[in-house]
């Protein structure tokens, strides 16, 4: 395993990498979380491929931005510079969550640099998604965590916020076992998350993405559903791939390590 720093576009990196052969770049989720989602889960994967993973800016290990100003565009920036870095031509993208519009929106403006997009915890080509997950949420918790939750978001409470949703974006309570503890940004949370808001649409870059094969590996169990995001997609991406993983909700690297990891080397062998 090789950890180091990259210092690209200002600020110092954190990034690992492991194994040989063709690249896959790990795209985590929050916005604010860590590449920590993703370990121990898909080292198995590194007796055939080069895994590449990284904190984004504020993340994780990495330095914040000087001016402490977050957005998609930058994240997009600081991934090509990586990129670079790394000094491959093309990569194939695996992005969870909000990791997931981070690929895409990679993807509509460097196409000719992603070979392929492997996406769960999928939010769709537009902010309509990004909006309605924090509304199924709601719908899904109990009145005591719902109340609970309304207050510690109010207050600015990250770390009881995290506390209460997590039962609810998995499958079976148990498996949070195996979910490794990481620090949490919220000022990237939010500031990205009013910008997707604001701004995320791919639905003007159709045409960037017609040329990218793409699947969605789903939680059947997921704040959004399979059949909500095939429907979202389908007219902006409709070459995209869809699969519904039972008994699953939203942390599939976490829940069903080995079938995400089945998938998505299948994927990379499909010419």
């Amino acid at each position: 395993m090789l950890k180091q720093f990259e210092h690209v576009r200002g600020c110092n990196i954190y990034t690992k990498q492991f194994g040989s052969g063709e690249p896959i770049v790990f795209l985590h989720g929050g916005p604010g979380a860590s590449h920590r989602v993703f370990l121990p889960h898909i080292e198995p994967l590194a007796e055939d491929y080069h895994l590449l993973l990284y904190d984004q800016k504020g993340c994780g290990r990495s330095d914040a931005p000087s001016d402490n100003e977050y957005s998609m565009k930058e994240e997009v920036e600081t991934l090509e510079a990586l990129r670079k870095v790394w000094g491959y031509g093309q990569v194939t993208l695996v992005g969870e969550s909000w990791g997931s519009i981070l690929a895409l929106q990679y993807a509509s403006m460097y196409p000719t640099r992603v070979k392929k997009l492997f996406l769960t915890a999928a939010i769709g080509v537009d902010a309509r998604g990004y909006k309605e997950f924090p509304k199924q949420l709601i719908r899904r918790m109990n009145v005591q965590d719902r109340l609970k939750f309304l207050y510690h978001e109010r207050k600015g409470n990250s770390d009881q916020v995290m506390d209460l949703i997590e039962p609810y974006y998995v499958y079976e309570g148990a498996s949070l076992k195996r979910k490794k503890s990481m620090a949490f940004n919220q000022q990237a949370n939010e500031q990205i998350g009013k910008d997707i808001i604001k701004h995320y649409n791919l639905r003007p870059f159709a045409h960037e993405l017609q040329s990218i094969p793409i699947r969605i590996v789903q939680g059947s169990h997921d704040l959004l559903s399979p059949e909500k995001v095939l429907k979202t997609v389908k007219n902006v991406i409709p070459k995209a791939q869809v699969i519904r993983l039972d008994e699953c909700g939203h942390w599939s690297f976490i829940e069903c390590p080995e079938m995400m990891n089945h998938l998505l080397r299948e994927f990379m062998e499909i010419k």
